[in-house]
């Protein structure tokens, strides 16, 4: 039966030939500097920030203009008035999703990503 140090002295071998490879090829066993952003991110988080920036604008109009045609139809100029209150607040209401949908979506490609598991390396 092995004891704790022999186990892990055969465990650090294990690791150091799966680094060294006997064969005389070096495998990297990670990389030291960060990957440069790609350019495909780079427009992906442009694309998303612009896409936040006019969802949020467009809710700010569309609840403005709920509230103008709420007054309007308040005073009593008529069913359309009331529709159209409707109709922007609708509007207003998947404007402000589409911004959350985005934002959440734009948290997700800003969050590290965690490496992939190395294949034998399973803890007990």
């Amino acid at each position: 039966m092995f004891t704790f140090r022999e186990r892990r002295a055969t465990r650090v071998l294990s690791v150091v030939r799966g680094v060294t490879d006997d064969g005389g090829e070096q495998v990297a066993a990670g990389h030291r500097r960060a990957d440069e952003p790609s350019p495909g991110r780079t427009r992906a988080l442009l694309g998303l920030s612009v896409g936040i920036v006019l969802s949020v604008l467009a809710w700010l109009l569309l609840v403005r203009a709920a509230i103008d045609f709420g007054q309007a139809a308040r005073d009593g100029r008529g069913a359309l008035g009331w529709l159209l209150t409707v109709v922007a607040g609708a509007g207003a209401a998947l404007c402000l999703m589409l911004g959350l949908v985005l934002v959440a979506r734009l948290h997700a490609l800003l969050r590290p990503s965690r490496p992939a598991p190395h294949p034998g390396s399973h803890r007990r």
